[in-house]
């Protein structure tokens, strides 16, 4: 109890923020008076905020209570009794007194590392940022906004005119002024953000992308596989169709692939629509999605074809029979909307997609839409009405009549490259290949495959199937089903899937390794040299040492032949030093072979890398000792480092290269070094080629500060130390030339007055004499 009495003796009463601070919860309890002022800096009593601060800090203060809304700049008089609330110490009875309005704050700049100490939280601060993402909340706006390497969770308070378009502001660099706001866990800053009053808060001082629809459609095969929640960090757009939605995530996919999209919004969207999303690649699960993504319909022109007369009374006298009939219409006659009636099987049903496929003696078709009870073995007829489709006519808004159950026609045995024409689009097939992945997704099971002539994909309708294939990988099967042409933005064949009713329609060729590991070891060199036609399709297995981990589940390892680049799945760590077994499908990239889809073990024996001692000048144009660990020396350009991910810039010989940390990290940077430093860098080459994928420079990617060694600090006599003596000496010289001008001057008039002063001396001394000598009086001298 005696601790009480001393804290109530302490604080009689609270009068500035500071005081506040310095409460503790018992002390909290005592219910003690607060009589302090401050400038209100964000006020919004709708979600319960009020920021004040004095001269010395920030305060937040739950405005339970008050009706009317205090205004930004308005100096506040503020009664209450401390209290605590969730752990907190807080303050209750909250009454405002306004003394004054317009007071004017300067706010604090601030840095990343500045919000994240916590130590100018509840404080009005201005920073330069750059906008990651904006959306309109209520009567407010949310602004995501990006500082160095910390996302700040930020809101406008006020609106702008409604003709103002928030997104001119994507990606702009701008100076924020607003309240800085911090969430605590544990007694750390756990996230920040900012309350802004309004949009004049924002200065832009470079702005980002004025115009969000002219930025060019990125395919979704070439998203590029990164993590990258930083200023740098590039906004994408791409352009598909809605497949799945689950409250704010939806798939979208194209003619190269299929993306995980999630947006902030859960607004409905309409599914097999074509949208375009704007956002940023982000990894989980070694699986590459878009985040933050900001999305539109886009609305399908509405063209008025130019016919010739009488065609419309043309249209009525068509005889449309067969698929075959329909599918050889023209697309300005199929765009008309022809009612036609045919007879066929169905070959594959997909109510999650909301289409099937149909087919008869004539040949094969799309439908899109969907009518409960329709599934694959079917005999129906249907109703419906053409369209020009994409790539082959086809029929939309069917009406289903199902005739009988009936067999399935028998599949074409095509190879992989004849698949791709229109003459096989919607026809039932059959294929063989070695599958790489097997994934589940909403309403399907997806398999990649590659074959002899390349990859493809197959589809199964029903995502319930994954678990029952999963252990498929690496085994050689069959599928039958339908074949769908891939096109790009142009309407050009790119690739094909092939839609697979269900399981029943997949055949086991050849079964996997139930131990994968069980495979002969191949050396790195044999898959960097081997043609693809030798190496075969099915995995391989190489035993090497991790030299460098790049994220996104990505490793660089290399044993005693080479180093190979490496994609793995699933969530183990394997850090620098590790030697492992690594069993995975090679892939024939840009400049060399890499394994993906790779399973990873730790191996029994250790395997011990040595950097190899190279020469700048030997490295191009061969590009040797790509992807491996090497030890290189060189003098820097300029004056590089003190910073989580510097990038140096280094002459070897004749050579030019530039040295990076690939793997930051923010409580180790390396020191910064001056330009003419002699370093030795140890990393990872890497070659850098051109569009003919010829070597055209390297880079070495660092690991740690450690890979960074000093061999010769830069001679003083550098050209700004040598400028800068000259400049020394240079005025030293002209100042002793003005110290001797100077000097002459004063000698010149000193010999003037000496010479004067012997004049007038001599001149007396003659006197005087003439005076002795010549007197006739009796001079006495003493």
């Amino acid at each position: 109890m005696s601790s009480i009495i001393v804290s109530a003796e302490r604080f009689q009463i609270i009068t500035n923020i500071t005081q506040f601070y310095q409460l503790s919860q018992t002390e909290a309890l005592l219910k003690i008076p607060v009589c302090l002022t401050g400038v209100v800096t964000y006020a919004d009593l709708g979600w319960n905020q009020l920021y004040i601060q004095d001269e010395k800090a920030g305060m937040y203060i739950a405005p339970i209570g008050l009706t009317s809304e205090p205004t930004p700049g308005d100096l506040i008089e503020i009664k209450a009794r401390t209290t605590t609330d969730n752990g907190y110490v807080s303050i209750n009875n909250l009454s405002i007194r306004t003394i004054k309005h317009g007071v004017s704050l300067t706010p604090i700049f601030v840095e990343e590392k500045d919000i994240l100490s916590g130590r100018v939280s509840a404080m009005l601060v201005q920073t330069e940022c750059t906008v990651r993402f904006l959306a309109k909340e209520s009567d407010r706006i949310k602004i995501d906004l990006i500082k160095g390497n910390t996302r700040l969770i930020s809101f406008i308070r006020k609106i702008p005119d409604p003709t103002f378009d928030i997104n001119s502001l994507l990606g702009s660099k701008v100076m924020v002024t607003g309240v800085c706001a911090n969430r605590w866990e544990g007694g750390t800053v756990a996230s920040a953000g900012l309350f802004i009053n309004d949009i004049s808060k924002i200065k832009v001082l470079k702005a980002g992308i004025t115009n969000l629809s002219a930025m060019p459609a990125v395919p979704i095969f070439k998203i590029p596989f990164t993590n990258e929640l930083a200023e740098s960090a590039k906004l994408i757009r791409v352009r598909g169709t809605v497949t799945a939605q689950r409250n704010s995530m939806f798939n979208l996919k194209d003619a190269s692939g299929e993306i995980l999209v999630r947006s902030y919004f859960s607004e409905p969207i309409e599914l097999n629509k074509v949208y375009d999303v704007w956002g940023y690649p982000a990894i989980e699960n070694n699986t590459v999605f878009i985040e933050d993504a900001q999305f539109k319909i886009v609305e399908q022109p509405k063209t008025e074809v130019q016919q010739a007369p009488g065609l419309e009374q043309n249209k009525e006298h068509i005889q449309i029979k067969t698929i075959k009939d329909v599918r050889i219409l023209s697309k300005s006659l199929a765009a008309q909307g022809i009612p036609v009636k045919l007879f066929g099987v169905v070959t594959y049903a997909d109510p999650n997609w909301n289409q099937f496929f149909l087919q008869d003696d004539t040949g094969a078709i799309y439908i899109h839409g969907w009518q409960e009870g329709v599934k694959a073995g079917q005999y129906v007829c249907v109703e419906a009405i053409t369209h020009p489709g994409t790539v082959n006519r086809m029929l939309v808004q069917p009406k289903v009549t199902i005739i009988s159950e009936t067999n399935l026609p028998a599949a074409l045995h095509i190879d992989l490259k004849t698949l791709h024409s229109e003459t096989f689009d919607c026809a039932f097939v059959q294929a063989e290949g070695v599958v790489r992945r097997i994934d589940s997704w909403p309403g399907h099971t997806s398999i990649q495959l590659i074959s002899e002539q390349g990859p493809f994909e197959a589809i199964i309708c029903g995502e319930s199937e994954y678990e029952s294939i999963k252990h498929l990988t690496d085994s050689l099967i069959r599928i039958t089903g339908v074949c769908a042409a891939i096109v790009n933005n142009r309407d050009q064949i790119v690739g094909v899937q092939i839609r697979v009713p269900d399981k029943k329609f997949m055949e086991v060729i050849e079964k996997p390794y139930s131990d994968p590991f069980a495979i002969e070891k191949k050396s790195i060199r044999t898959i960097l040299n081997t043609p693809p036609s030798l190496l075969g399709l099915h995995r391989v297995k190489i035993i090497g040492t991790v030299t460098m981990s790049l994220g996104g589940y990505k490793l660089i390892v290399q044993d005693e032949t080479g180093a190979v680049l490496v994609s793995y799945t699933g969530s183990g760590y394997y850090p620098v030093g590790d030697t492992v077994e690594i069993v995975g499908f090679v892939k024939y990239s840009e400049f060399a072979p890499e394994i993906e889809q790779a399973i990873i073990q730790k191996a029994k024996t250790k395997l011990d890398i040595k950097p190899k001692r190279i020469i700048a000048d030997e490295v191009l144009p061969n590009g040797k000792y790509h992807q491996e660990l090497v030890e290189i020396e060189g003098s820097l350009l300029s004056d590089a480092g003190g910073s989580a991910a510097p990038t140096f810039l280094v002459q070897s010989g004749i050579t030019t290269f530039a040295a990076r940390l690939e793997t930051p990290n923010k409580l180790s940077k390396p020191e910064l070094f001056k330009a003419g430093t002699l370093l030795r860098f140890q990393g990872i080459c890497w070659i850098q080629t051109n569009e003919q994928k010829e070597p055209i420079s390297f880079v070495i990617l660092l690991r740690t500060p450690q890979d960074i060694t000093i061999l010769q600090k830069p001679p003083w006599w550098t050209l700004k130390h040598t400028l800068t003596t000259i400049t020394i000496l240079l005025s030293i010289a002209i100042a002793s030339f003005i110290w001797i001008v100077s000097l002459k001057s004063q000698v010149r008039k000193q010999t003037e007055i000496i010479k004067e002063k012997i004049q007038k001396e001599t001149l007396l001394e003659f006197r005087y004499k003439d005076l002795f000598e010549n007197s006739n009086y009796f001079i006495v001298t003493t």
